[in-house]
């Protein structure tokens, strides 16, 4: 029997926008934020942080219990976050200097960027952390994420990925926890040395959009390879056969 680790999926989310939308969204968002008096300006925020954000509050409405995540953590796989906006202040810095760059850049436009806003958004003071960054990267997110959920260090987790598909910005956003037997959902880890030696394809932001656009009604098993040879299944159990469970 292979030796597997599986965590509750407690919350899942998807958004996109156009690019076309991305002003209109952001405005919309803001304006909801001020009407919940949440302390977050979106101004300089990076598109993909607009999305993620998104996402993490189309899951936080479809969540199965209230709980407490004051002490979750964040993880954050944007990919190449910031480009437009870092490459216009590079070309401001060769005509204009340093005085030309705007200090909003380093904050909004990180690695780390997306992990801590989301942080900021959920009034989250357990760690958080941006990975991977590039395409074909987003699957280091669950490297860390076994880490941080199999040695205890969160009570639980919120897994946060975006990128723009051509002209289409996307992000997905899961809450897990362990010990929750009565998911719908689940993901289930096996790490290198214990993985199944099966030819899985690589996990993607859009392999995972593509199994959340299904919704609760469709049993599925979808195993996906990882970086470094552990491998992910995301797994739906029948509505009936989860609400018996509970």
């Amino acid at each position: 029997m292979i030796d597997e680790n599986v965590w509750a999926v407690t919350g899942a989310g998807r958004a996109a926008f156009a690019e076309a939308d991305a002003p209109a969204v952001r405005s919309k968002l803001q304006a909801k934020l001020i009407a919940e008096k949440r302390p977050l300006n979106l101004k300089n925020a990076d598109d993909q942080s607009v999305v993620g954000l998104l996402a993490v509050r189309e899951a936080c409405r479809r969540q199965t219990s209230n709980q407490d995540m004051s002490e979750w953590g964040v993880i954050a796989a944007p990919r190449t976050p910031g480009r437009s906006t870092i490459t216009s202040a590079l070309e401001r810095y060769r005509t204009e200097g340093a005085w030309g760059i705007s200090p909003h850049v380093v904050p909004h436009c990180s690695l780390h960027s997306l992990a801590g806003l989301l942080s900021v958004a959920l009034d989250i003071r357990g760690p958080n952390l941006g990975v991977g960054g590039l395409a074909g990267c987003e699957g280091e997110a669950w490297l860390v994420s076994s880490a941080w959920l199999n040695e205890g260090m969160v009570p639980g987790l919120w897994v946060v990925m975006t990128g723009w598909d051509g002209a289409t910005c996307k992000g997905i956003a899961l809450a897990m926890q362990s010990g929750i037997a009565s998911a719908i959902h689940s993901i289930a880890f096996c790490s290198p040395s214990r993985a199944v030696n099966v030819m899985a394809p690589a996990f993607s932001l859009e392999a995972m959009d593509r199994v959340l656009a299904l919704g609760d009604g469709v049993p599925l098993r979808s195993p996906w390879s990882l970086p470094g040879g552990a491998t992910l299944e995301w797994r739906t159990r029948r509505v009936a056969e989860g609400r018996a469970a509970a």
